[in-house]
């Protein structure tokens, strides 16, 4: 099929499917001024969902409607100069809400207020804070607005050592902040480490976040994100067996797909079926990545025993073989780790458990 309508290796806002529900909370949320613990597995769909919210607030300020009070800011640490800084993370924000502001016609100097109180006092959050009260009390004068600030996937902010008092200071401005608290509200995004912030006792943040969760795709969106962007052209028998293989995993769906509408001829078992191997070919290896990295040795011994694989010693065990049905599993072992043979024969299913769960 070409052009193919899938690219799975970027995020595209033209396979949106099944999530209108949540991006209306969303906006509801930042309308009142709630923020947000967004939570969701790998690669589930949370930097789409972000990124189409982005879009539709900005096409809102793009169409001078004067009632609409929302500035978004989105952030992605993850593309952000590693080891991540407080610093590059306050001046995206502050970059991003001047740009922005410019497209509700409100012109406002953020960055070189910013810049100019780090050179002064050094990188502090009250220099960020000064920047921020500045911008709001110049320019709630003349319009009610409210600064969004959608920050993606917080992973390496809580992997640094200034975490803690980075999410307690922004604990503070959301919610005990008479000068700017009403005028800025925030989406913090992540896996497994926003689901701990948003919900363990001893979180900064937990208690000041309105949590909501990003699962899978249900039938009916999976299959009209099979079916529409191929224009109904495709026997329906792959979506039903492509929904069965992934369980509505949005990753999952358009990498079979991509690969579905990479394939010239073929019956439709056929083409899921190399789609499928295709998967195992070019992908255990991040799995196995993440089972390693990801997961404590207790995440590990659930996810076997859901296997059925009960009393494996686990450093001679990888991701591929702790989630393939234990009669079939063969492993060639090669130091601490283990590779699996034979795993394309498995089926994607098993893996989708690890991206379901949410606990990497």
């Amino acid at each position: 099929m070409s052009p193919n309508p899938y690219v799975w290796q970027r995020v595209s806002l033209d396979l949106v499917y099944g999530r209108d529900e949540l991006l209306g909370s969303l906006l509801s949320d930042l309308g009142s001024g709630r923020s947000v613990a967004l939570v969701g597995g790998r690669k589930i769909g949370k930097t789409t969902v972000l990124r189409k919210l982005e879009i539709e607030i900005l096409s809102y300020l793009a169409s001078g409607n004067r009632d609409h009070t929302l500035i978004p800011a989105y952030v992605d640490t993850l593309a952000l100069a590693h080891p991540t800084s407080q610093f590059s993370i306050y001046f995206e924000i502050l970059r991003e809400l001047e740009k922005n502001l410019a497209v509700a016609g409100l012109n406002f100097s953020l960055l070189k207020r910013f810049e100019s109180g780090v050179r002064e006092r050094g990188l502090e959050f009250s220099t960020f804070r000064a920047s921020l009260l500045a911008c709001v009390r110049e320019i709630t004068n003349s319009r009610k607005v409210r600064f969004a600030v959608l920050l993606d996937e917080v992973e390496p902010i809580t992997q640094s050592a200034w975490s803690s008092g980075f999410f307690g200071n922004w604990r503070h401005l959301i919610s005990n902040d008479p000068e700017i608290s009403p005028w800025v509200t925030a989406i913090f995004s992540g896996a497994k480490e926003m689901s701990a912030l948003s919900s363990d006792i001893g979180s900064p943040i937990a208690n000041v976040l309105s949590l909501r969760m990003l699962g899978p795709l249900s039938w009916p969106a999976s299959r009209a994100l099979v079916n529409e962007p191929t224009k109904n052209e495709l026997p329906p028998i792959i979506a039903r067996r492509i929904f069965s293989l992934t369980g509505g995993h949005p990753f999952l769906i358009q990498f079979l797909m991509q690969q579905v509408c990479n394939f010239a001829a073929g019956g439709a078992e056929e083409m899921v079926d190399k789609a499928n191997g295709a998967f195992f070919e070019t992908q255990s290896g991040q799995f196995s990545s993440w089972w390693n990295d990801r997961f404590s040795e207790d995440d590990r011994r659930v996810y076997l025993l859901i296997s059925g694989l009960r009393g494996v010693q686990l450093p001679k065990i990888c991701l591929c073989c702790s989630l393939v049905r234990p009669r079939s599993r063969q492993l060639r072992v090669s130091g601490p780790t283990a590779s699996c043979a034979g795993i394309g024969k498995q089926g994607i299913k098993p893996m989708v458990r690890c991206l379901r769960s949410g606990l990497f």
